[in-house]
């Protein structure tokens, strides 16, 4: 499918203008918390990437007005074996909690 960088924000970027990434990365564990393992569903883990403490860019999604932030599109890429309806439930459970504003 995306096989390079090019293709891959081809699909994330609508206009030229608005042209810049977020990235967010979870689990951020420290060396102390390894031994403590639990399993996530893949919607914690779409809800965790979505967390302002998570975004690795100072933006105005991590300012107090973060409800008023709009997302254009949005990439998880979840490793391991996940059942793609799993993903697909996630989002669904992420619109209608309204955890995240999408634009019109």
């Amino acid at each position: 499918m995306n096989n390079d960088l090019v293709g891959l924000l081809a699909s994330l970027i609508p206009t030229p203008r608005c042209h810049f990434l977020m990235t967010g990365y979870t689990p951020l564990t420290v060396e102390r918390q390894v031994n403590m393992i639990r399993k996530t569903t893949v919607l914690d883990v779409m809800r965790r990437l979505l967390q302002t403490k998570n975004v690795m860019v100072s933006s105005y999604a991590r300012t107090k007005e973060a409800s008023q932030a709009k997302y254009i599109s949005i990439l998880n890429i979840i490793q391991g074996e996940v059942d793609p309806t799993q993903v697909h439930e996630s989002l669904q459970r992420i619109r209608e909690r309204k955890l995240v504003n999408f634009i019109d």
